[in-house]
């Protein structure tokens, strides 16, 4: 089923039932026929229209990425830094934060200056 009513083409996937709430609806949606997925939603049966989606879809705002902030919750803290320890430790390339495609005392400078410092696109909030 393909619904293009809005901004986005919207083709349903597969139904899916998660047991605490029942079935749930898996659609994908893009700006362009035969073009890449501009992004996919999970929501109860029944719960959203096309042009709900479109709304979510469009205005979706999605944070810059924020090296040495692992955990995701907006500041670089010593359960990071933690983290960041256990990365290295298992030589992961996540642990790499300068980019230079090395894991190396530059990277674990680098997060000691970051922690307690927020990451910038979510200062204000």
């Amino acid at each position: 089923m393909t619904g293009s009513s809005g901004q986005f083409e919207w083709r349903a996937g597969a139904e899916f039932v998660v047991p605490t709430s029942g079935p749930m609806v898996f659609r994908i949606g893009r700006r362009e026929r035969d073009t890449e997925i501009d992004g996919f939603v999970f929501y109860p049966q029944d719960g959203l229209s096309e042009e709900e989606l479109d709304f979510l879809l469009a205005n979706l705002r999605i944070p810059e990425p924020c090296p040495g902030d692992f955990d995701l919750n907006a500041s670089r803290d010593f359960v990071d830094m933690s983290t960041f320890l256990g990365l290295i430790d298992a030589d992961d390339p996540a642990s790499d934060l300068t980019g230079e495609g090395l894991r190396d005392l530059s990277d674990l400078i680098l997060m000691f200056q970051l922690v307690g410092v927020a990451c910038p696109s979510h200062q204000g909030r």
